[in-house]
């Protein structure tokens, strides 16, 4: 059942959205003098999920995003639904079964999203008593695993290896270990269901908008000032619980609304390359510099290759920095001695959302923390610290456990993330339509197949040679709060992770919102010059 305050809900979303189609801009001025019962700052995956749980407990929530949806942390990392091997090391049990326990839940609930990825583990110069100890740590993660979630690690032997993954260096090989865990390629979609899942249960939803002040009296809140970042509007919304979700930003967050406080994070970034394809399965493999590990994953079509640790002092600090490239770049030649190996297509860069404790990154954990910052004259204002892409649901029960003050023992049921997601009808390369509106779209396919059937022009192909079509464009910008050209193609159509970083795909977003959505040639320039700069952070340093 909706709840009581979804008709208002609704027709504000209408009048947020028709303003925004119109000017561009994010229409908030209409959000003033608005009660809601809690505000979420940041619209990465934690953030989307606190906004879904708040709207599933039945409170009329408010979700404000910077940038768009996904832009950040959530983008930027490995895309990999796991428990952690590497955890274990440090003897964190519980987040390692947290992790599994959440693995399994989405790859049931979210079969178009989220899916099993076998990872080869190779030994070369590894001791005997340290290839033990692996294999002693990989059934551990399977003894820590849901039942039947996913297959057990396996050992395998040189000559079955050199023939499933026959570029890999065969240099010193001893065999390798197979193990699987999960893989989210594409995040940025999975954030859009779980706000789809908080609007349809009465939330309102609005990206390119920050916060920009905290009003309080008696030391508790009882307002946030908000400020559209393309439009300029200002709004005050009346609320007594803000939810400060916007990742490693949180503190430039608090700092906004007039906190002031020694750093809750650490800013450390880690970078990603891509190569072409360079292997059929997941490789995970110590670097051959420092034993650091590494991973190989299969993605979109290509390889990532990830990741590096450098503490910066600012956000502003991220960038693909020459001696990152080279140090995945050399790790990647000495296990792969392919022509393909020999140069990156493309990089990004991201910023972790870590705690602040000292000593090497990789060894601080990935728990996360909640802050109260009712001694600092905000009551009802929390941050949440920390935490994993995969943990990203049951991070959001226990938040918003600790904003109501009482644990609803529902939250981790086995439910759908919104509407179940249909079963695949057709396998896969049968029709590749269908299968991209599938994968991308899940329960809402059928969405963008009535936008389509209006008009044949809607579903032709957005390019050739693509299954992209034109009417993803229409369902972006009236279903999925897409404002910019780049929202459209980098984190709704998912265009733009090939060599040309999505280039020709924006042209052709920008013709089709041009000749039928109302676009001038003016806007279309300005967006094509945006897109060209968010893109611009993409592309790798020249090495000498």
């Amino acid at each position: 059942m909706l709840h009581t305050g979804v008709r208002r809900r609704q027709a504000l979303e209408g009048r947020l959205n028709g303003h925004a189609e119109a000017t561009g801009g994010s229409g908030i001025s209409r959000l003033d003098g608005v009660t809601f019962d809690a505000v979420v700052v940041g619209g990465g995956v934690l953030g989307a999920g606190v906004a879904r749980e708040l709207a599933r407990r039945g409170l009329d929530c408010l979700l404000v995003e910077r940038w768009d949806f996904g832009w950040g942390t959530t983008a930027r990392s490995t895309r990999l639904v796991h428990g952690g091997l590497r955890y274990l090391a440090n003897y964190d049990f519980g987040l390692v079964r947290e992790g599994l326990r959440e693995r399994a839940w989405q790859l049931r609930v979210a079969p178009n999203l989220v899916t099993r990825l076998p990872f080869i583990l190779p030994f070369y110069t590894e001791p005997l008593w340290k290839r033990l100890q692996l294999r002693a740590g990989l059934t551990l993660y399977d003894l820590l695993s849901p039942r039947g979630s996913l297959p057990r690690h396996r050992g395998v032997g040189r000559e079955e290896l050199a023939r499933i993954e026959p570029t890999l260096s065969q240099e010193g090989l001893k065999g390798a270990a197979m193990y699987w865990d999960a893989q989210m390629e594409l995040p940025e979609r999975l954030i859009i269901d779980a706000l789809r899942a908080a609007a349809d249960a009465g939330s309102t939803v609005c990206n390119h908008v920050r916060p920009t002040g905290l009003r309080r009296e008696a030391g508790s809140v009882t307002a946030l000032e908000l400020t559209g970042e393309r439009s300029g509007e200002t709004a005050v919304v009346r609320t007594a619980r803000v939810v400060n979700a916007s990742g490693p930003w949180a503190d430039e967050t608090l700092a906004a609304m007039g906190i002031r406080r020694p750093p809750l994070m650490r800013l450390n970034q880690g970078i990603h390359l891509v190569y072409p394809r360079l292997a059929e399965h997941a490789i995970a493999f110590e670097h051959p510099d420092d034993n650091r590990l590494c991973f190989m994953v299969p993605w979109q079509g290509g390889t990532m290759v990830g990741t590096t640790e450098t503490d910066i002092a600012t956000i502003g600090d991220a960038a693909i920095r020459p001696s990152e490239v080279e140090y995945l770049a050399r790790a990647t030649r000495a296990r792969f001695r392919t022509p393909e190996a020999e140069q990156p297509l493309w990089g990004i860069v991201g910023v972790r959302s870590l705690i602040n404790q000292p000593g090497r990154a990789n060894r601080v954990s990935r728990r996360h923390v909640l802050v109260d910052h009712a001694t600092e004259g905000a009551r009802g204002l929390v941050t949440v610290a920390g935490g994993k892409l995969t943990a990203w649901r049951s991070i959001a029960a226990e938040v918003v456990d600790d904003v109501l003050g009482s644990r609803d023992r529902d939250a981790l049921r086995p439910d759908p993330i919104g509407e179940r997601v249909p079963t695949q009808t057709e396998p896969p390369g049968r029709d590749d339509v269908a299968e991209r509106l599938w994968r991308l779209y899940g329960a809402h396919a059928p969405e963008v197949v009535a936008t389509a059937a209006t008009d044949p022009w809607w579903g032709e192909p957005l390019m050739s040679g693509e299954s992209a079509i034109r009417a993803e464009i229409v369902h972006a910008l009236e279903r999925e709060w897409a404002v910019t050209l780049a929202d459209l193609v980098h984190r709704r159509l998912m265009l733009g992770f090939g060599p040309d970083l999505g280039r020709r795909a924006a042209e052709a977003v920008a013709t089709v919102c041009h000749e039928r959505l109302g676009w001038d040639e003016g806007r279309v320039s300005r967006e094509l010059v945006e897109f060209d700069r968010e893109t611009a952070e993409r592309r790798l340093p020249i090495l000498v």
